[in-house]
């Protein structure tokens, strides 16, 4: 018995299972035209009661063979995890456990499907603006996870290529001191990028720190084409989820790995359009995490 080969094998069909069910979960949401952080927190749960399960069960029969597993990126130095996994299974597990077969097909059968729900997990959890982007437009064939395994959702052809259905001016270009700078990076701004940015003007108004007036200009139009409406509502709800709370907090709204997050993407950006005052206030604030 070939174990690695055994690995794979359900470590594909699992893949490819849980790539489906979350396909229907897109369109059933779609369809009944819920929220995207609904069906986020859905998949979301679903997937870590599906890893939490397999855990149990390995934790149970198999401790010894699931801690070396756990700790492969110790054990070897392949730049792929997947070789990671190849040399665990085959030099650490197969070697050293005296297991009968039945039993190690039991065993690389429950590693496989929680090695490859975790990992949709992670892609899932991290490349949240690619998929908002795959239900607002039901742009359902890009739901393709070992695409995401190694590139930014934000680099891909199929981010890129939906960013231009939803923006068809971003295809325009235009030159900015002899530097040609594309329109379609005024669009790349989440929500919550843009309340930072809203955040950090205003915070200008208390300070004698000054920008160019092109500068300031070009803040403005990028913060203020954030999408929530309900602003413009008298009787909206003062809770630490409104966009006004969420901008009065700036970057203490979040906490931890979000910070840093949510900073290097904004930093990334804003180099990309040479926005130097505001990169150089993101900047330290990183800087103070």
């Amino acid at each position: 018995m070939d174990i690695y080969d055994s690995f794979k094998k359900t470590y594909i069909e699992t893949n490819t299972f849980t790539e489906s069910f979350c396909l229907e979960l897109f369109k059933k949401d779609k369809l009944e035209n819920r929220p995207y952080n609904n069906l986020q927190s859905k998949i979301l749960n679903k997937l870590n009661a599906e890893i939490e399960n397999y855990e149990i069960i390995l934790k149970k029969k198999y401790p010894q063979q699931l801690e070396l597993f756990k700790n492969r990126g110790h054990l070897y130095e392949f730049p792929d995890d997947l070789e990671r996994v190849k040399s665990v299974l085959e030099d650490e597990i197969v070697n050293y456990s005296k297991l009968d077969e039945i039993i190690i097909i039991e065993l690389v059968t429950n590693l496989a499907k929680y090695y490859a729900i975790d990992e949709i997990l992670n892609i899932f959890r991290n490349q949240s603006s690619y998929f908002k982007l795959v239900y607002e437009l039901k742009e359902y064939q890009y739901i393709q996870f070992h695409k995401l395994k190694k590139i930014r959702g934000e680099d891909t052809r199929e981010y890129k290529l939906m960013m231009n259905k939803k923006h068809p001016e971003r295809k325009t270009k235009t030159s900015v001191k002899n530097k040609n700078i594309r329109i379609e990076h005024f669009f790349d701004f989440e929500d919550n990028e843009k309340y930072l940015i809203i955040n950090y003007l205003f915070s200008l108004t208390n300070k004698n720190t000054k920008i160019p007036l092109t500068e300031f200009m070009k803040l403005v139009r990028i913060g203020g084409t954030f999408s929530d409406l309900s602003i413009f509502d008298n009787y909206i709800k003062t809770n630490n989820d409104t966009t006004y709370s969420i901008t009065n907090k700036g970057i203490n709204y979040y906490s931890g790995k979000s910070q840093v997050e949510i900073l290097d993407s904004i930093i990334s950006k804003l180099e990309k359009l040479n926005l130097k005052h505001a990169l150089d206030h993101f900047s330290r604030l990183k800087g103070k995490i």
